[in-house]
């Protein structure tokens, strides 16, 4: 993937930067519905009000390195897991 992204133009970073936020959210979205967790219980865990959390899983706003970490934390599963899938999905 680091060769990829050494030799791609700066116009194609945005537009990669997208699928990749979509790939995120569609992964952490399949992740929570697999282990039945609901918003609340997210919230809960990590601290987040709900507009937050919405605007985080919408792709509204970028979510920050610890708050990411944190909601795959309450989800279940570990940032790691959840790069891989998005990495497969981009294929």
């Amino acid at each position: 993937m680091g060769d990829k992204l050494t030799y791609m133009a700066i116009e194609d970073l945005d537009a990669y930067a997208e699928k990749y936020r979509k790939a995120l959210l569609e992964a952490l979205e399949e992740k929570k519905d697999e282990r039945g967790v609901s918003y609340s219980e997210i919230e809960d865990y990590v601290g987040l009000d709900r507009s937050t959390l919405h605007r985080y899983l919408s792709g509204k706003r970028d979510i920050p390195w610890t708050r990411l970490a944190a909601i795959c934390a309450a989800i279940g599963v570990s940032l790691p897991e959840v790069m891989r899938e998005v990495e497969k999905r981009l294929g």
